[in-house]
C-alpha cells in the first residue's frame, strides 16, 4: 500500500473512531454517548462511508438474484423457478447484517409476486433469536 492509501485509511480510521452523537430538540440536547457501530448520520462523508461499509453485500447473494442498492435500501429479484433461490438470499442477507451490525426493518420489506400463479410464497427473515 502506498503512502497516499495508507494516509487515507488512517484518515478515515479516524474519522470513524471514537465518535459519540447527542440529540437536540429546540434548545434543549441531551448528553453526548458513545456510537458503537454504524456510519455517521449528517456529514458530509455519511453516505461515502455508509457506501464503502455496505460495498461487499452484493458478494454473499446469488448470482440468480438482482440487486439494486439506493441509499440505504436493497431491491432483490429475479425469475423463480424454485422459492429456494430468494429464501436463500433473504438468510443471506440477514446473516451479512448480523455480522455487520445492521438491522432489516421488516414493515418496510414487501414481496411483489408477478405471475399467473396464485400461489405466493411464504419468506422468513430471521434476525438473531427473531423471525418475521
Amino acid at each position: 500500500m502506498g503512502l497516499l492509501a495508507s494516509c487515507y485509511q488512517l484518515w478515515l480510521q479516524d474519522f470513524l473512531s471514537d465518535r459519540t452523537q447527542a440529540v437536540k430538540i429546540g434548545t434543549n440536547r441531551s448528553s453526548f454517548t458513545s456510537v458503537l457501530s454504524g456510519v455517521s448520520k449528517g456529514s458530509l462523508l455519511g453516505p461515502l462511508t455508509f457506501l464503502l461499509f455496505i460495498n461487499d453485500i452484493v458478494d454473499v447473494l446469488s448470482p440468480d438474484l438482482t440487486v439494486k442498492l439506493y441509499a440505504d435500501d436493497i431491491k432483490l429479484y429475479t425469475l423463480i423457478d424454485s422459492n429456494d433461490v430468494l429464501q436463500r438470499g433473504l438468510s443471506n442477507l440477514c446473516n451479512w447484517c448480523t455480522l455487520c451490525q445492521m438491522t432489516v426493518n421488516v414493515n418496510k420489506c414487501y414481496v411483489l409476486h408477478m405471475g399467473h400463479s396464485y400461489d405466493s410464497p411464504l419468506y422468513v427473515i430471521n434476525i438473531g433469536a427473531s423471525t418475521f
